[in-house]
C-alpha cells in the first residue's frame, strides 16, 4: 500500500471509532453502541446477527482460499449508572465494571453521557460501589433537560481515572 491509501484507511478507522465512542457504554447499557455497530454493518452491506447474549456477530465472506478476518471487541466499558436523583444536582450512581477501588477518589471529574455534562465524584454510600455524583446544573429543570431523570439509567465514565490499577 502507499501512504495515501494508509492515510485513507486510518481516517476511516478514526471515523468509525468516533461514531462508536459517542455513545454511553457502561455494562448492561451498551444498546446504543450495539445499534451503531449494526447501522455501520448495514451501511456497508455486512451481514450480522445477534447471539443469545446480545453480541453482534459479523460475517465477512472472502475467497475460499483466503483466511477469514475476525475482529472481536467489547461493546461496554466500566462506568456509572444513575440509580436516583437525591436533589436537583446530587445523583446516586452505581458503578458497573471491574475497576480497582483506588480509582474512586472524591472530587474526580466525571463525564455524564449522553450530553457531555460535567459532574464530580462524591462520597461513597455503603460498601457497594454506589456513590453520590455532584452534577454541575442550575436546578431541576436543567437537570431534566440534561437527562438526569430519576428511574432513567444514564451512563458515566471517569474523566481522569488513573491509567493503571496498581
Amino acid at each position: 500500500m502507499n501512504a495515501r491509501a494508509d492515510a485513507m484507511i486510518a481516517e476511516t478507522i478514526c471515523q468509525l471509532a468516533r461514531r462508536l465512542m459517542q455513545h454511553p457504554a457502561a455494562p448492561y447499557h451498551e444498546h446504543a453502541v450495539r445499534a451503531e455497530v449494526e447501522l455501520i454493518c448495514a451501511e456497508h452491506g455486512l451481514p450480522f446477527q445477534r447471539d443469545q447474549f446480545g453480541n453482534v456477530l459479523v460475517r465477512w465472506r472472502t475467497a475460499a482460499r483466503q483466511r477469514p478476518l475476525i475482529l472481536a471487541a467489547h461493546l461496554d466499558h466500566p462506568g456509572f449508572e444513575i440509580v436516583s436523583a437525591l436533589s436537583s444536582n446530587t445523583l446516586l450512581a452505581r458503578f458497573r465494571g471491574g475497576v480497582a477501588d483506588n480509582y474512586f477518589r472524591a472530587g474526580i471529574p466525571v463525564r455524564l453521557m449522553p450530553g457531555e455534562a460535567s459532574a464530580k465524584l462524591g462520597r461513597r454510600r455503603g460498601k457497594a460501589r454506589t456513590f453520590e455524583l455532584q452534577a454541575k446544573s442550575q436546578g431541576r429543570e436543567q437537570s431534566r433537560s440534561a437527562g438526569f431523570q430519576p428511574a432513567v439509567s444514564q451512563c458515566f465514565q471517569p474523566a481522569d481515572a488513573p491509567t493503571d490499577a496498581a
